[in-house]
């Protein structure tokens, strides 16, 4: 094949059934451009010996347009990133489960791992108390030590009793923040029972829960099985 490309370049005008003749050529002349030809396919040949299909062999610098990585040594499931100007990095695979998260300006990605809702604790109390008129009563309290970050749900269930058919006030809160109140509840069912709730975000250390209430009138309302609970999740 390649002494007939030779021969096609040496006569490209020859038809079929006609002879060539050299006039004025010699033979040393004529060996000359056969070796040239020879030796230029021989580099052709070489530049193809060196490229394989559909894999990648070396490292072409990035002033060459390359990523001045070796590719051919990338594992399954990496990640090609610019770790500066003009910089390429590759962040190797996570584990299953994880996701790739931004770090912000002037930092690279990461893998991370969504964070899973944890029971840290919980805590719970029990009281009674007679609700005085117009005076705030504690009920029940407790106090827990709440991590940074937390998020707290706080339960507070009782019973109210009272024959004059008063109206009760009931106050959650935690320190002198209050976390739910409940205005002008009718005591006049034997049991009435009452369930305050809430949610408290961004506090952290020692922090005191508290369940109070009072009489509207002039007449004491009794509190019966009071239980607070608090629940710290993280």
């Amino acid at each position: 094949m390649r002494i007939l490309l030779i021969i096609l370049f040496l006569f490209p005008t020859l038809a079929y059934g006609q002879v060539a003749q050299l006039e004025g050529t010699s033979l040393p002349y004529l060996n000359s451009q056969l070796r040239e030809s020879v030796r230029r396919m021989d580099a052709v040949d070489g530049l193809l010996a060196a490229y394989t299909v559909n894999s990648w062999s070396g490292i072409l610098n990035i002033d060459s347009g390359g990523t001045g990585l070796n590719l051919g040594t990338g594992e399954q499931g990496s990640v090609l990133y610019f770790s500066a100007t003009g910089v390429m990095a590759e962040l190797k695979h996570g584990v299953s489960g994880q996701f790739l998260e931004t770090q912000g300006d002037s930092a690279n990605p990461a893998w991370a791992t969504v964070p899973e809702s944890s029971l840290l604790s919980q805590v719970s109390s029990s009281g009674e108390s007679q609700l005085l008129a117009n005076t705030y009563s504690e009920i029940s309290a407790e106090t827990k030590t709440i991590t940074s970050g937390s998020v707290v749900f706080v339960i507070a269930t009782l019973s109210l009793a009272s024959t004059s058919g008063n109206q009760a006030t009931l106050n959650l809160k935690h320190g002198t923040t209050a976390i739910q109140t409940i205005d002008n509840i009718e005591t006049t069912d034997p049991d009435h029972t009452v369930c305050l709730q809430g949610i408290v975000t961004g506090v952290s250390g020692s922090i005191t829960f508290t369940l109070e209430g009072k009489d509207s009138g002039n007449n004491t309302i009794t509190a019966n099985d009071a239980n607070l609970t608090v629940i710290e999740i993280q």
